[in-house]
């Protein structure tokens, strides 16, 4: 499971901390890639779309981690948007909150399927997923703006969210 983790406010680096957030997506959509019969519905329609749609996902982040390492803009946009200092750290946190209990929803899942008794530890383990994936929503949708690029990710993203709350 990815770990995520943010620096102390005095070796908090702003480029730094967004490109681990989105390589922490990355991963997250990964393991719901991997973990797809426990967390999404079945989805026959999309059966064949499915891994190109995951595939230009991680293109797009790719891309966006780019983008922040060499985008040049003043303090002060980067402050507009939230993306700087204690405001992006304390948004940060909230993920590596929610990422944190990711792992233990997945392990018991995991030994509900071996047992049994599916439902109850699956849906916690969906809305753990489901959790970390809104907590990121917030700083992804600030960066896309503040680059100026598309938010086909963030729409990728929200569509995952959805599918997650529909399984029952």
């Amino acid at each position: 499971m990815a770990s995520f983790t943010v620096a102390s406010a005095e070796e908090f680096d702003e480029r730094l901390a967004l490109v681990a957030l989105l390589d922490l997506l990355v991963e997250l959509i990964g393991e719901i890639w991997e973990d797809r019969e426990l967390l999404l519905p079945p989805l026959p329609l999309f059966a064949d779309g499915q891994p190109a749609a995951f595939a230009i996902a991680r293109d797009q982040i790719a891309l966006l981690s780019q983008l922040v390492m060499t985008v040049e803009q003043p303090l002060e946009v980067w402050d507009d948007y939230g993306l700087r200092g204690e405001a992006l750290r304390f948004k940060l946190l909230i993920v590596a909150f929610a990422n944190a209990r990711i792992a233990p929803a997945r392990n018991q899942a995991l030994g509900a399927v071996t047992d049994g008794e599916r439902p109850g530890r699956l849906a916690f383990y969906r809305r753990a997923v489901q959790g970390t994936l809104a907590a990121i929503d917030g700083p992804l949708e600030s960066l896309t703006k503040f680059i100026g690029v598309k938010e086909g990710v963030v729409e990728f993203k929200k569509g995952l969210e959805v599918l997650l709350g529909l399984v029952s």
